[in-house]
């Protein structure tokens, strides 16, 4: 958010004025055009005050010398001649600085994800219908009224949910935190396709969105699947499984390799225009992988405020299925050649690699990491 100071009458020279929104405060001297700029936020009111500057005084930082402390008395003269006097401790830091202090959380992110919260679970919505029930009906016992209502309203939704298969813990195999249970979700199949399309009344995702507004989407694709063997089944299983919340919209599909987006063009497309913007045809993802576009500048110059940076990549592997898709020796496969290709780079970023505890997939660490290296991994933060 940008202000503009566009023009002042009445106040005295020598004044500055000062704009708060949120937790960031901007100062200036007062004269037109001048910028006071905000970061990007949802903000309830705009805070402006007009200061006056009573006195002016200067102290010295040159002839320090070697003290880290050092206080200060300051005589400031105000301009009808009377004296103020101002005390000051300045600390000087060494190249060590002391922990940082626990930062305050600015108020409006704060507000934007409690905003946030109440949007995803539809707690706001329900609150209204629920007091504009108690207003038409005025019971006697309002607070019982709304515990009624409330338990009424979970059930309701818990009866819309999709009914999760019965468990007998008799039956889950004895196995290792890291071993991968390879068996295909109950539901809808990840073959073949109903000649028909399934019945997608109660359905929320915004695949079951777009299909229910054009069926010959789902005709046309139902017989398709990819040269690796992804079916049009496996991309809509979670959204046929899955019936989602009217207040909650996930996309209710997933690619199972990079041709999916190709051929299932006519479902992922529109579930991706709904779910961010429609797409040009001439649209490519831009890639930029050149370090020299990466500033070189410190990100906290005064060594105050920064404690780690961490960069994550994220990349699919070319030839190998997706999760939603892939099977276990492809998951190995990935393992290997992620693995090698790690330990090949060169010395200053050539790395071990840790298996998961229990894993068994790697034969140069069976078993996967010990107890000790798991708390030391953990403790940095490189662990995922």
């Amino acid at each position: 958010m940008d202000v503009s100071l566009t023009d002042f009458d009445g106040l005295p020279a020598r004044t500055y004025i000062s704009m708060r929104a949120g937790e960031t405060r901007r100062q200036a001297p007062a004269r037109t055009k001048e910028l006071f700029r905000f970061p990007q936020g949802s903000y309830r009111n705009l805070v402006v005050d007009v200061f006056e500057k009573i006195g002016t005084t200067h102290v010295s930082l040159a002839d320090n010398g070697d003290k880290l402390e050092r206080l200060e008395r300051l005589s400031v003269s105000r301009s009808n001649g009377t004296k103020m006097t101002v005390g000051l401790k300045l600390e000087m830091h060494t190249s060590e600085l002391p922990p940082n202090p626990a930062v305050k959380a600015n108020h409006d992110e704060v507000a934007v994800q409690a905003k946030n919260y109440l949007q995803f679970h539809g707690v706001q919505k329900l609150l209204q219908e629920m007091v504009h029930a108690l207003l038409a009906q005025k019971p006697e016992q309002p607070v019982e009224f709304m515990s009624n209502y409330l338990a009424k309203e979970n059930d309701r939704l818990t009866a819309c949910a999709p009914a999760e298969p019965p468990m007998d813990s008799k039956t889950i195999p004895e196995t290792s935190p890291a071993t991968l249970d390879c068996t295909e979700y109950p539901g809808f199949p990840t073959t073949d396709c109903p000649c028909q399309m399934p019945n997608l009344d109660g359905h929320f995702s915004l695949a079951s969105e777009v299909m229910k507004r054009d069926p010959t989407i789902y005709d046309g694709l139902k017989d398709l699947s990819t040269a690796t063997g992804t079916t049009f089944a496996r991309v809509i299983k979670p959204g046929i499984d899955s019936r989602g919340h009217s207040l909650i919209k996930t996309p209710g599909l997933v690619a199972g390799d990079a041709e999916c987006y190709e051929t299932f063009a006519g479902l992922i497309e529109p579930v991706i225009g709904l779910r961010y913007s429609p797409l040009p045809a001439d649209f490519m993802q831009p890639s930029d992988l050149s370090p020299t576009t990466v500033s070189p500048g410190p990100i906290d110059c005064f060594g105050r405020f920064i404690q780690c940076v961490q960069v994550r990549l994220s990349r699919n592997l070319a030839g190998l299925r997706f999760p939603p898709a892939c099977s276990m020796d492809e998951r190995r496969e990935a393992e290997r050649v992620l693995a090698t290709a790690l330990s090949e780079l060169d010395s200053d970023l050539r790395g071990e690699y840790h298996p998961l505890p229990g894993a068994d997939s790697w034969p140069w660490s069976q078993g996967g990491m010990d107890e000790d290296e798991e708390r030391l991994l953990n403790g940095r933060g490189i662990t995922f």
